[in-house]
Formats: structure tokens, sequence, C-alpha cells
């Protein structure tokens, strides 16, 4: 027994004999009985729990704030990575939406390439037969030239006027004049010295270089 209980022990004894002595005294002949008390129990005292100290949370406290923590994160970044994952999918979306608006662009611009191809093969096609067609006109316009070489050459000389005068002399029997039937009479190309260029005669009349008269004079 501790030295509390001891205290507490010898008080409740003093108490009872104090009670008992101040009793009235009973009378033999009325033949009341004194009142006697019981003692009281000897009941162990509680003691009382051991204050915990605040600052110091127990273990099971300190996993259930850890698990809490890193939930908390773990919650935080999922949040995150979904926004990014619709972020990334509007993102896609528009992307794919541009891309296809591309692809459709590109079709159209391989159409109109093929058409342009096609048509840059006729236009081609055109070009090699105008061409054609140029040439065998010059070639045909050449037939009413004729070509006068050894012809004096003279500065700011009237080349169709001598022209007409050798015609003259060399079909004297033709009905026509030099000046109604030649149209140009010219020498090509610049003078030279020492160099006595040709004169290309051009007739009005393609029957004329034909009827008679030489395709090629000399002075």
């Amino acid at each position: 027994m501790s030295a509390k209980d001891r205290r507490k022990k010898v008080i409740f004894d003093h108490d009872c004999s104090s009670a008992a002595t101040d009793s009235p005294s009973t009378d033999s002949s009325s033949g009341d009985l004194p009142i006697i008390l019981p003692p009281a129990p000897d009941t162990p005292l509680s003691r009382p729990m051991p204050k915990r100290n605040k600052g110091e949370p127990s273990l099971s406290e300190l996993q259930d704030n850890i698990i809490t923590a890193r939930t908390l994160k773990i919650n935080q970044r999922a949040d995150s990575l979904e926004q990014m994952v619709i972020i990334n999918s509007h993102t896609i979306e528009d992307l794919k939406t541009s891309l296809n608006h591309l692809y459709v662009e590109i079709q159209d611009l391989k159409n109109d390439k093929t058409k342009l191809a096609e048509k840059f093969s006729q236009q081609q096609k055109s070009l090699v037969n105008l061409e054609k067609r140029i040439a065998d006109a010059e070639r045909y316009k050449r037939r009413w030239c004729l070509r006068l070489c050894g012809l004096s050459e003279q500065p700011n000389e009237d080349v169709k006027v001598k022209v007409c005068e050798i015609c003259d002399v060399l079909a004297p029997e033709s009905c026509q004049k030099g000046f109604d039937v030649i149209d140009i009479a010219r020498r090509p190309g610049k003078p030279q010295p020492g160099r006595i260029r040709d004169v290309i005669i051009l007739f009005a009349l393609r029957s004329v270089p034909y009827g008679g008269m030489p395709k090629t004079a000399s002075s």
C-alpha cells in the first residue's frame, strides 16, 4: 500500500472513532443498541491516465498524415495529367481537322496540276504545230522573193529603183512595170566595208518570179 493510501486509511479510522465517541450513550432501560457503522471497503484508488504530450503524435497518426499527404499529391498530379490530356486531345482534334483541310487542298492542287499538265501538253503540241506552220509560211513566202547578187552598193541608194531598171532590162516583154510588181527591195544586214550585200526582192505576185524572170540575176 502506498503512503497516500495509508494516510487516507488513518484519516478514515480517526473519523470512525470520533463518531463512535460523540454518539449519545444508550440507556440500558430503553434497550436500544448503539448504531455501529460498517467499515469502509478497502477499494484501491484508480490511477489517473498519464497525460500525452500534444507535440508528439503517435505512429498511426504519422502514418495517416503521410498517407493523406501522398494521396493529396497524387490526386493533384492526376488532376494535372487529366487537364493535360484534355488539352492535348483538343489540340490533336484541331490538328486532325487542319490536316483534313490540307489533304483536301492538296488533292485539289494535284487535280489542278494534272489539268495544267494536260493543258500544257496541248499547248506544246499547238506551239509545235504553229512553229511548223510559220516555217511553212516563211518557206512559201520565200517563193515570192528573188535574191539579186553582185549589185554594186552605194551610200543612200534607192535599191528599188535599181531593181526596177534591171527587171525592165531583163524582161522587156512583160506588160507589167517593175514598180507595179515589186513590193520590197532591200539589202539584209548591216553594211560592211569591202563586202557587197545581196538584194532581196519581194514581188507582189507569186507568178512574177516564175513567169520568165530569172531567180538569180547579176548586174
